[in-house]
């Protein structure tokens, strides 16, 4: 299975076949509309995620996630590619019918139409794939003890704590 990797986090919390994992603001939140945005956390904070646990990461360890290719790619096609062809083919068909009536404007029109339906339907499928589609332990980096120390700074360790308490 080819993935790429996300980001690196540590177990805080290990149920079955899954674990919890804190990420920090790290090298994918630099790169990510969202978090310029400010849209994902405030001021880009610590991030908790379910993953698949296959590696058996114990609690404390620094672990390395990934995320299929194939889910990349396709979110890259609904996101992207899916709205243009609907746009340019809403607007052929416009075109063509306008050619047939004789009314102006149909193509922009039908256009607009297609995108505005497109990019409805892209936003649905994209938020039904972030439900289902998991990250995944690619590599265990290292084994800690306990998460003091990985996550420096009163932001990262009031977050955790706040999980922590959550959790009691």
């Amino acid at each position: 299975m080819k993935t790429s990797i996300v980001e690196t986090g540590v177990v805080i919390e290990r149920e079955g076949t899954t674990a919890k994992v804190l990420l920090g603001k790290g090298t994918s939140c630099r790169g990510c509309a969202m978090a310029k945005l400010g849209m994902c956390r405030p001021g880009g904070a610590n991030m908790i995620f379910t993953v698949d646990n296959t590696l058996n990461a114990e609690v404390g360890d620094t672990v390395m996630l990934g995320l299929k290719r194939e889910v990349h790619w396709k979110g890259y096609f609904i996101a992207f590619i899916l709205p243009l062809l609907i746009f340019v083919v809403s607007s052929l068909s416009g075109y063509l019918i306008s050619l047939y009536t004789g009314l102006r404007g149909i193509d922009v029109l039908s256009g607009f139409v297609g995108l505005a339906l497109a990019i409805v339907f892209s936003l649905g499928r994209l938020r039904k794939m972030d439900s289902t589609e998991r990250m995944h332990i690619k590599r265990i980096v290292r084994d800690v003890d306990g998460t003091e120390g990985v996550y420096q700074g009163a932001e990262g360790l009031d977050y955790l704590h706040g999980f922590q308490q959550k959790r009691s």
